[in-house]
């Protein structure tokens, strides 16, 4: 999961987590939700804790389990909240390589000129008391 996608998740995770006081749906235990380290079936509002706390200590990614979960969690959060989004994960085996070089490569010996075709730059600073 890239970066960015991952913290849309985690934040849609938080409201969850917030919201759970206002929303009876988000605190009902369910099988699909994985089991809690005490042995009983996760809430919405557990589960989204969890990750977030997996990922405060040492967590990197989400594992499929836990996207499988989140689905349901996050439809929940759709149907009873207007601006709540849905979120679908799809795995992506390849991501397709770039056709043009984002980069511009320079040789040795380039001036600033040459890069960011300017005559001059002025550098003005201050030196504090």
């Amino acid at each position: 999961m890239t970066g960015p996608d991952r913290s849309f998740v985690l934040d849609l995770c938080r409201g969850v987590v917030q919201l759970a006081p206002h929303i009876m749906r988000f605190n009902i235990a369910h099988p699909k939700y994985l089991k809690q380290q005490t042995g009983g079936n996760n809430t919405a509002a557990t589960l989204c804790e969890g990750i977030l706390d997996n990922f405060i200590t040492s967590q990197n990614d989400i594992s499929e389990k836990q996207c499988i979960a989140l689905v349901d969690v996050f439809k929940i959060g759709n149907e009873e909240i207007e601006d709540f989004d849905i979120v679908e994960f799809s795995e992506v085996p390849k991501l397709p390589k770039l056709k043009l070089p984002t980069i511009q490569t320079e040789q040795a010996g380039t001036t600033m000129s040459d890069l960011f075709d300017i005559e001059s730059i002025t550098v003005t600073y201050k030196r504090g008391d």
